[in-house]
């Protein structure tokens, strides 16, 4: 099919979206793979181990808006992580609040150690100067898909 001039086509190498679409999914593909191999948790459950271990005492609610996560997908996890030893709960049955547990915190500890690496390693070759920038037009962009939401 030839171009016309009233079709807009997308150039993939020119559209931003399909960048980060890529890095996503290197990224989780690759990260997922890991943590089931070595620790038996998935990445949902990872995120939401790291998440609460830097914010202790989250709502279900509250996590699926820190990780932009789906509640249902949040539901699951905690149930797993729950029922494995990972994590307790608090609090009245409406405002249940999750906390690392001592198991919880040993594979938490074992998943940031990997998860930085492969960090540094998408990052190599940036400087500090770069890396502040990125993640300040990361966040910049992520403000800007509340507008995308409607």
């Amino acid at each position: 099919m030839k171009n016309s001039p009233e079709r807009q086509l997308i150039d993939r190498h020119q559209f931003a979206p399909h960048y980060l679409s890529l890095i996503a999914n290197v990224l989780t593909s690759g990260s997922s793979r890991e943590y089931l191999l070595r620790y038996g948790v998935g990445l949902n459950e990872a995120r939401i181990l790291t998440v609460l271990g830097h914010v202790p005492g989250l709502t279900q609610t509250e996590l699926s808006a820190a990780m932009a996560m789906n509640k249902s997908i949040v539901s699951r996890s905690l149930a797993s992580l729950i029922e494995r030893g990972f994590i307790s709960q608090e609090g009245t049955p409406r405002a249940l609040h999750h906390h690392l547990t001592k198991a919880g915190f040993r594979i938490h500890d074992r998943i940031v150690p990997i998860a930085l690496a492969r960090e540094e390693a998408l990052l190599a070759g940036f400087t500090q100067e770069e890396r502040r920038q990125l993640l300040q037009m990361l966040a910049r962009m992520l403000r800007n898909t509340e507008s995308m939401k409607a």
